[in-house]
């Protein structure tokens, strides 16, 4: 009678083996796993050689940016880059903020992207100052 339960709910004796087997992984995923966390933990958000590397943010003033388009296409510049996170482009204020990894990238190849694709960009001190240009990036008169 036993056996005609276990056929019913589709465990019988070919599933004693396996579900042996998927108790003690599970078993030991749960109380050996939580033991192991503070060892990978590290390596886990590590870059080449065991370094952590933390994302940065970096602001640019762009120049020659008239239209949604052309954020889109400064933003695609920006993206494409390996290491590059984020990029978050506005036509007005014509502006980059851009997250990205400063050990597989460094921030001039940023600005390199962007003068490439025909929008000349420059890194906007922190604080937000732009110094004697306006907003669009252009020298004051």
């Amino acid at each position: 009678m036993n056996t005609d339960i276990e056929e019913r709910k589709g465990i019988g004796p070919r599933w004693g083996l396996v579900g042996a087997v998927v108790s003690a992984v599970g078993a030991s995923i749960c109380c050996v796993g939580p033991l192991l966390l503070p060892y990978i933990i590290p390596y886990a958000f590590a870059g080449e050689n065991g370094r952590s590397t933390a994302m940065r943010q970096v602001t640019l003033s762009v120049q020659n940016i008239t239209c949604d388009a052309c954020a889109v296409t400064v933003k695609k510049s920006l993206t494409r880059l390996d290491g590059v996170k984020d990029a978050k482009v506005t036509a007005n204020p014509p502006l980059a903020v851009v997250t990205y990894d400063p050990a597989r990238i460094p921030v001039e190849r940023l600005v390199e992207a962007t003068t490439r694709a025909g929008f000349p960009s420059r890194i906007v001190p922190e604080g937000g100052k732009l110094g004697n240009r306006n907003r669009c990036g252009h020298d004051k008169q």
